[in-house]
């Protein structure tokens, strides 16, 4: 009879102690998500609220250079400017893909490497290939937010 209470207590004890970490475990668990989730939601949310437009975009056929000014006419500032892409060619046909670096942007903006709100940048390409007019370009932000623009 007392070892059947001492058995039944132990028993109770182990059962209390296995729903304690199962419940420990399942929060932090939880709790992850509940970050991750609340992180997506953020960058999503910047992403929503930049937004980019050419302003102005012009192709210099002795140097074979497209000269591309982009805004940021969203309400938060980019900074990874080693990272956008372009995508260049004929606007009837398919365009070719360029990886822009810094070295390719001119920033007319208050704070250098970062693109503010409001500043306009140049992105200059120096192209081998022969396009004719009508030109189509598209900027590709790393954050994905794009805009397409056709001149000429």
């Amino acid at each position: 009879m007392v070892s059947t209470t001492i058995s039944q207590a132990l028993l109770t004890i182990v059962a209390i102690s296995l729903a304690v970490a199962l419940a420990v475990a399942v929060m932090s668990q939880l709790s992850n998500i509940l970050n991750s989730m609340s992180i997506a939601v953020n960058h999503r949310s910047e992403a929503l609220r930049m937004v980019i437009t050419v302003t102005n975009a012009y192709y210099d056929s002795v140097s074979h250079t497209f000269h591309i000014f982009v805004k940021n006419t969203g309400d938060v500032p980019y900074s990874d400017l080693n990272n956008i892409d372009v995508y260049l060619g004929n606007a009837s046909g398919v365009l070719d893909y360029y990886n822009i670096s810094t070295e390719n942007i001119t920033e007319y903006g208050p704070e250098p490497g970062v693109w503010v709100p409001g500043e306009t940048i140049e992105i200059t390409i120096n192209t081998t290939t022969t396009y004719s007019p009508p030109y189509e370009v598209k900027i590709v932000l790393s954050n994905g937010v794009s805009t397409t623009y056709v001149f000429g």
